[in-house]
C-alpha cells in the first residue's frame, strides 16, 4: 500500500505545502479504504484498480449498512472521510468526491446536534432550577454575611460563610469546575518565577495570585490543574477594582487571607538568583490553601474538591429545596445567558458553511 500512502501524502502537500500529514492519520485512511473494499469484496491487483472501485457508491453505502452490524454514525463518518480522501488523491471526478463530501459533512452535522441535544441525567434534570433562583438564594446569603462590617468577621460559622459567599460569586462569573476549591495562595514574585523558570506544566497547580503593589489589580486565579489543561494551558482570571464585583470579591479574599495571616508579608525572592535554591520553589508550589472546611485557628483543614461540592449542594438543598454543584450551577447560570436563539443562529450558519459549530467558532470568533 506504499502507492496509496504516496499519492495520500502527495494530495495533502499540494494543499500545504509546508506540513506533512501524520503518519497516523495516513494509517488510518489506507486501513479503513482497505478494510471497506476487502468487505466488499475487491481483490487487490494494482493500486489504481483497487481504488477505483470507490465509484461503486451504492456498494459503499450497503457495506456501511450491512446488518447484523451496521456501522454507528461516528464510524461511517470516519469510513467516508478516508474514502473522500483516497477518491480526492487518485484524481477521481469531482461530483464523486462532491457526493461523499455531501454524505461526510451530513453525519458531522447529525453527530453534533446528538452531542447538543444529549440529556441531562435525572439527576441534574431535576437539580435544574431557573438563575433567578439561584441568584436570589446567594443575595439572601450576601445579606447575611454583611450584616456586619467584612473587617469583623472572625467567628468559625460566620468565616464558613464568608467564604462561601466568596466561591458562590466566583463561580457566578467564571463558571469553572471543582478546581477553585483547591487555590493556593502565591505573592506574585513567586508566581512570576515559576511561571518563567520553565517549571514542567504538570507539576503547576491552582493559584491565587497577590500582587500587594497594584491596588488596581491585587488578585488574579491562575488556573493550570484541571480536566482539559493539557489541550488549554493555563487559564488567567484578572480581578480588577473597575467593578462592584472585583472590589467585593478582593475585600472577601483579603479578609480571609488575613484571618489565615496571608497576605502581607515580604518574600522578595530573586529569580534570577542562580543561589536561590528548590525549597523556594516547593514552597510556592506547594503554597498555602486559600478556602477551608474549618476556620478554627489551629484546625486548618483545606477545603477539597468533593468538600466544595458538598458545601455548595448543603446551601442549595437549605436555600431552594435542590442539590446544586458547579455543573449544574454553570448549566442554571448560563443556558438563559447563552439563550437557545444563539444556538440555533450557530447551528445555521455551521450548516451553511458545512462544517461544525466547534470548527466555526474556532474559526470565525
Amino acid at each position: 500500500m506504499d502507492i496509496m500512502e504516496d499519492k495520500i501524502k502527495q494530495f495533502f502537500m499540494s494543499k500545504v505545502p509546508s506540513k506533512e500529514p501524520k503518519q497516523s492519520s495516513l494509517d488510518m485512511y489506507i486501513r479503513d479504504v482497505t478494510r471497506l473494499l476487502k468487505g466488499m469484496g475487491v481483490e487487490y491487483e494494482s493500486s489504481e484498480q483497487f481504488v477505483k472501485n470507490l465509484e461503486n457508491m451504492d456498494a459503499v453505502r450497503e457495506w456501511l449498512d450491512r446488518t447484523p452490524n451496521p456501522k454507528s454514525d461516528a464510524t461511517k463518518r470516519n469510513y467516508y472521510s478516508a474514502v473522500l480522501v483516497v477518491c480526492q488523491s487518485y484524481g477521481l471526478e469531482k461530483k464523486l468526491c462532491d457526493h461523499y463530501a455531501t454524505i461526510r459533512d451530513n453525519l458531522n452535522l447529525k453527530l453534533l446536534e446528538k452531542k447538543e441535544q444529549a440529556k441531562l441525567t435525572p439527576n441534574q434534570k431535576e437539580n435544574m432550577v431557573e438563575r433567578a433562583e439561584i441568584i436570589g438564594a446567594i443575595g439572601k446569603l450576601s445579606e447575611k454575611v454583611h450584616s456586619q462590617p467584612i473587617p469583623l468577621i472572625a467567628d468559625h460559622k460566620d468565616l464558613l460563610n464568608l467564604q462561601l459567599l466568596t466561591l458562590l460569586r466566583l463561580y457566578e462569573t467564571i463558571p469553572a469546575r471543582n478546581e477553585m476549591a483547591e487555590l493556593l495562595y502565591m505573592p506574585k514574585v513567586l508566581y512570576e518565577g515559576i511561571i518563567g523558570g520553565g517549571t514542567p506544566s504538570h507539576m503547576l497547580q491552582n493559584y491565587l495570585v497577590h500582587d500587594k503593589d497594584d491596588p488596581h489589580i491585587p488578585f488574579m486565579i491562575s488556573l493550570n490543574d484541571y480536566k482539559t489543561s493539557a489541550h488549554h494551558g493555563e487559564r488567567r482570571f484578572i480581578i480588577t477594582q473597575d467593578t462592584p464585583y472585583g472590589m467585593m470579591i478582593t475585600a472577601y479574599f483579603t479578609h480571609l487571607l488575613q484571618r489565615r495571616g496571608l497576605g502581607y508579608h515580604s518574600m522578595d525572592i530573586d529569580f534570577n538568583d542562580h543561589a536561590v535554591d528548590e525549597e523556594h520553589f516547593a514552597t510556592a508550589l506547594n503554597g498555602t490553601p486559600v478556602f477551608y472546611t474549618n476556620w478554627n485557628a489551629g484546625k486548618f483543614r483545606p477545603m477539597t474538591k468533593n468538600d466544595l461540592t458538598k458545601s455548595f449542594n448543603k446551601f442549595f438543598k437549605g436555600s431552594i429545596g435542590k442539590n446544586i454543584s458547579t455543573t449544574i450551577l454553570a448549566k442554571s447560570l448560563l443556558q438563559e445567558e447563552v439563550g437557545e436563539a444563539m444556538s440555533k443562529k450557530l447551528k445555521e450558519l455551521a450548516l451553511a458553511r458545512g462544517h461544525s459549530v466547534s470548527t466555526m467558532l474556532g474559526h470565525y470568533v
